[in-house]
């Protein structure tokens, strides 16, 4: 029990309480409304705390008190008394505002506390002919009544005790339980055993040793709800100056009144007595009694006073603690400055700054000029209207940039007046460095969204360009055979032959572009690819532009696909000459290997999964044009060019490139200085022994066969659903030699195939209209696991690869081919001499 004298002691806790808060959260914002409404949930059993009287009405002094609280701040309140694990669940699921119950630390993960209102405690109660303990360790593995999720089963199990709990709704329903003799143990609190046992007239049970879980009883609310909090204890505060508070508690708990002597018994005394002086000793002794009855009484009252003081005292020096430890953990930085912004008193420093440099120091001599502009600005701002502000800024700038987000109120004194500013500083760097990530993630993202939407396109044309320069390039082979040396017509052919040429390399580079291209990954020196691809540059193009080209000495083979690589750094060159804009155009191309970090490889605009480590680079500079910035994340996208002419493929393929390489990118420049561009391709695949890109070399090599003849000899299957490249086969092979079956389905291939014995070989296309080539070398093998088979497509390469790798019998042959290489692949697969071709050819 607590006599009056407890709100005196919570008065003064109250008051430095709201002290500390308004200092260091600043939450005194006059233009900030709060909540109207509160609902309060409560144990429908708790007397004499919190009940449901007969007419089934809330009742008890939890109630009345959050009754007052709710008046004093002028805010709607309802109240719902139901079981207590139902009412602690409904206020998790935030179907309730607020909840009364014990303050424990395993409770402040989940509620935050409002300021004590009472004092509780647990008592085991037991059967007065049962089971006696003289410890708690002695519950050890013993059943226990308990209500349900009351603090007992989360507090005993931390102390390394572990009952087996026998849960029921209520405390009086506990303490019914174990006077009917089915268990020997109960815990519950003091009140309400107490009254249990009262209420019921039981007086076989009874307490064993002293309280256990003592602990301040006060306001729950759900964590994270400062404005419920703010109400609650703005209202206890506002009933404890007021006497409210003490007149609630003394109603509930104060003790009763000691009785007075009986004046009727005195006076009969006095009159049976009948002397004067009797009834002079009897008053005499009556008001010596009574003085001594208002000196004990007092007594107790300020020894109670006193004790309460002393823990008061104890309970704020604990709380200070704690928000100091809290603030500290938090790395939040709160600080004041006067009003000429010099920092007087802080409670830690910002990371990498030190407490002492702040004092008497101002912004300006503190950060970045940048951001004490920005800061002096809005603290100016704030010190004119009393209005606070909030600001996110770089405090520092550079490689490593602390970021904080500074939040800013009027520091007021005693009187109201602006004294100066609180600050409050939060170091948001690790969340913008996620955001930056994030801004990064998406770029790569749909940089390959681009590509891959492109690369669909691309495949999709290249694989039908794919076929009609198969048929135009075998179609002029055959024409040539038919044109006399010398004449008009030939030299129309050779030309028609020339352009299939350049059309072919087109074609190539749109597999490229769609990532369907593989290509043999070999090791190489970047150093002597890279110069080859400058060599042939000079070669190939008529321009003034000069070309330094250097090398760092010492660098380790990687591995790569030479073609694809040799063809980006022509890329790149090409597009330096274009970007002069009329101008010389020097270009400055080296080759090194440097360590990169992940951060850096994030910033890059082309970034293939690369990882921190070392890395091989190839380095194009030129002084042309340049570019802006606006323009520089784009420039890798397809059909996007700076240039007044060029279709915009170069630096995409280089994008596919380098991206199917695990490598990276990264591009510096402005305009009217020129442009960087740096790829970086990774060292560990040649050094750590792990797979190249692509899955690695993707040559076949046929094993030999005997020797047929020094010509082509043999019956040869030809399966291919394109009318012009399968008649183009028909009559290549022919004049080669070969005696050719042609089939445009699988169906039809097998069906000759079953009636001719005396197969040699066959040249199956894997994209048939009726199905796949795949399929039809399936069953051609089941029937002649030695058959001598070229599969030839005009799409997917690396598919094709993979999928007839380590077959000795079967070779792959890219379209668009002419028919002297088709000749020559057959010869090599099946072991014939490779001497010239024949003539007609």
């Amino acid at each position: 029990m607590h006599c009056p004298s407890f709100s005196r002691r919570t008065s003064i806790f109250a008051r430095i309480a709201v002290a500390a808060l308004m200092l260091f959260t600043a939450l005194a914002r006059a233009d900030n409304p709060l909540r109207k409404t509160l609902r309060y949930g409560g144990d429908a059993s708790f007397i004499p705390f919190e009940w449901l009287d007969a007419d089934g009405n809330p009742d008890g002094f939890q109630v009345e008190l959050i009754r007052a609280v709710a008046d004093a701040v002028q805010c709607e309140l309802t109240i719902q008394l139901d079981t207590w694990s139902r009412t602690f669940a409904r206020l998790e699921a935030g179907e309730l505002d607020v909840v009364a119950m014990y303050d424990q630390p395993s409770r402040r993960q989940l509620v935050d506390f409002s300021q004590a209102f009472e004092i509780g405690a647990g008592e085991i109660f037991v059967r007065t002919d049962g089971v006696r303990i003289q410890s708690l360790e002695q519950l050890q593995d013993k059943p226990v009544i308990v209500q349900d999720r009351a603090l007992a089963m989360q507090e005993l199990p931390k102390r390394g005790i572990q009952p087996r709990f026998v849960t029921v709704s209520s405390e009086s329903e506990a303490i019914l339980l174990l006077a009917s003799g089915q268990h020997d143990f109960a815990i519950v609190t003091s009140q309400g055993g107490r009254h249990a046992m009262k209420r019921f007239h039981l007086t076989n049970v009874t307490t064993t040793f002293e309280p256990i879980l003592v602990s301040s009883i006060c306001f729950a609310v759900r964590k994270g709800d400062a404005e419920a909090l703010v109400l609650l204890n703005r209202g206890l505060d506002q009933l404890r100056a007021d006497g409210t508070f003490n007149q609630i508690h003394d109603r509930w708990f104060s003790e009763p009144e000691r009785p007075v002597v009986p004046v009727r018994r005195v006076i009969q005394l006095a009159l049976w007595v009948g002397l004067p002086l009797l009834a002079l000793l009897i008053v005499a002794l009556f008001w010596n009694r009574a003085l001594r009855y208002r000196v004990a009484v007092r007594t107790r009252e300020l020894r109670a006073e006193l004790a309460n003081r002393r823990s008061a005292e104890a309970a704020l020096r604990e709380s200070e603690e704690r928000l100091r430890v809290a603030i500290g953990a938090s790395h939040i930085t709160v600080a004041h400055q006067d009003r000429d912004l010099r920092y007087t008193w802080l409670n830690n420093s910002p990371n990498d700054y030190e407490t002492q440099t702040f004092l008497r120091a101002t912004d300006a001599q503190l950060f970045s000029p940048e951001a004490a502009a920005q800061l002096t600005t809005v603290k100016q701002r704030v010190l004119d209207s009393g209005c606070g502000e909030e600001i996110e800024l770089a405090l520092r700038g550079g490689d490593n940039p602390l970021w904080m987000r500074v939040v800013i109120e009027p520091l007021r004194d005693a009187n109201a007046v602006i004294i100066g500013v609180t600050s409050v500083m939060i170091d948001i760097t690790a969340l913008k460095r996620s955001e930056q990530q994030n801004i990064n993630l998406e770029r790569r993202i749909r940089q390959a969204q681009k590509l891959e939407s492109l690369g669909l396109l691309a495949g999709g044309v290249a694989h039908d360009f794919s076929n009609l320069l198969t048929g135009v390039a075998g179609n002029t082979a055959l024409a040539l055979q038919d044109a006399p040396q010398g004449t008009p017509l030939r030299e129309r052919i050779e030309s028609i032959e020339q352009i299939a040429r350049r059309a072919k390399d087109l074609t190539q580079e749109l597999l490229s572009l769609a990532g369907r291209r593989g290509g043999d990954v070999q090791r190489v020196y970047l150093g002597e690819l890279v110069r080859d691809a400058v060599e042939l540059f000079r070669a190939s193009r008529q321009t003034s532009a000069t070309v330094q080209f250097h090398a760092d000495s010492g660098l380790a083979p990687i591995d790569a696909n030479p073609t694809g690589l040799r063809q980006t750094v022509v890329n790149l060159l090409h597009n330096a000459v274009d970007a002069g804009a009329g101008r010389q155009v020097e270009i400055r191309v080296r080759v090194g290997q440097q360590d990169y970090s992940k951060s850096t490889l994030q910033q890059a605009q082309v970034n293939g999964e690369a990882a921190a480590g070392a890395y091989q680079f190839v380095e194009v500079t030129d002084n042309g044009a340049g570019m802006s910035p606006t323009d520089i994340p784009r420039i890798f996208d397809p059909f996007f060019t700076t240039k007044p002419h060029g279709r915009g493929f170069g630096l995409a393929i280089v994008a596919g490139t380098i991206m199917r390489h695990r490598g990276a990118v990264i591009v510096e420049s402005n305009l009217g200085v020129g442009t960087i561009i740096r790829l970086l391709l990774p060292t560990f695949a040649a050094t750590t022994g792990e797979p190249p890109p692509n899955g690695g070399s993707l040559r076949l090599e046929a094993a030999p066969s005997p020797p047929v003849g020094s010509t082509g000899a043999g019956e040869i299957l030809v399966v291919d659903d394109n009318d012009v490249v399968r008649e183009m086969m028909l009559l290549g092979l022919r004049r080669a030699g070969y005696v050719v079956h042609v089939a445009a389905t699988p169906e039809a291939a097998i069906e000759i195939f079953s009636r001719t014995s005396r197969l040699s070989g066959a040249v199956v296309d894997v994209n048939l209209e009726r199905g796949s080539g795949f399929e039809v070398l399936g069953q051609l093998r089941q029937a002649n696991p030695s058959l001598a088979v070229i599969i030839v497509t005009g799409g997917d390469d690396i598919e094709v690869r993979r999928r007839l790798a380590g077959d000795p019998r079967a070779l792959f042959l890219q379209k668009p081919f002419t028919l002297q290489e088709l000749v020559a692949a057959l010869r090599k697969l099946l072991g014939q001499t490779s001497g010239a071709l024949p003539s007609t050819l």
